[in-house]
């Protein structure tokens, strides 16, 4: 007895997760891909601007449905079998396959964005939300001046031709960006500092116009120390303690010097007349 075995699925079929990177991609590490990519993208372009994509492609997709019909029922009514049942290729389910190897890569990399969306949209970063600000007004501004289908294919051209250029003269253009960057530096410290030299004159000239009013402010204004409030509670203190704090030891010898030398005239003028 003969036995029957079935078709075994080959297993050196190429995984879906081993495709080419976009770094890859863009770098033109792969020639071949990079190339088919390109072209692909630059065809699909060049068709949306210079045909009427979407409307042809429903067109077509309609004479391929009808034909596809009339094809399967006049072989029904002919031979019993349709046409299009006998000659129809294998299924295969390609575009389900890559989604399903890159199912949880995809679910992760949403689940992040729509992080980062509320995480932006509620000011989480100030800096953040301020960058992406500008980076939207940039677009509108893009937008207002060019169509969303030139922006497309220059920044196409772009991504396929400046990373390459990049990659190849590495040394050379890191090294240039280098030293422009210091020399911008520099021009712009210079710049700075010829500018606050231009303007310090005129700075000095309105602070010393406005230096009266300042003053005037400044003697209204109520002045506050460690120990001391707006409305001072201080005891007045009496003039002679006042003036013996003020004058110290100093003032205390020259007061008994001067009370010595009254009481030495006393003495001398009381013994004049007993003399006489």
């Amino acid at each position: 007895m003969s036995s029957i075995t079935k078709p075994s699925k080959s297993t050196s079929s190429a995984d879906p997760c081993s495709r080419p990177s976009l770094k890859t991609l863009l770098t033109w590490d792969d020639p071949v891909e990079s190339a088919k990519v390109f072209a692909g993208s630059i065809s699909l372009l060049l068709l949306y601007k210079y045909t009427d994509f979407v409307s042809w492609s429903f067109y077509v997709t309609t004479l391929v449905l009808a034909f596809a019909a009339l094809a399967e029922y006049s072989g029904r009514l002919l031979t019993g079998e349709g046409f299009v049942t006998r000659f129809k290729p294998a299924q295969t389910t390609a575009i389900g396959d890559f989604l399903q190897a890159h199912a949880q890569i995809l679910a992760d990399a949403f689940k992040n964005l729509e992080i980062e969306l509320q995480n932006l949209f509620t000011a989480v970063n100030i800096e953040t939300t301020l960058k992406a600000a500008l980076a939207s007004y940039f677009l509108y501004l893009l937008t207002s001046l060019f169509s969303v289908w030139t922006i497309l294919f220059v920044s196409t051209v772009l991504s396929f031709t400046v990373p390459p250029v990049y990659v190849s003269n590495k040394e050379v253009i890191d090294s240039s960006v280098s030293e422009y960057a210091e020399l911008a530096k520099k021009k712009s410290a210079e710049a700075y500092g010829n500018l606050k030299s231009q303007a310090k004159p005129t700075l000095e000239k309105v602070q010393a116009q406005i230096a009266p009013v300042t003053d005037w402010v400044k003697s209204k204004l109520p002045v506050r120390t460690a120990g001391s409030t707006v409305k001072s509670t201080s005891v007045p203190v009496p003039p002679e303690a006042t003036e013996v704090k003020a004058t110290g030891v100093d003032g205390g010898i020259s007061e008994l010097k001067h009370t010595a030398a009254k009481v030495a005239n006393a003495a001398e003028g009381e013994t004049e007349p007993l003399l006489n």
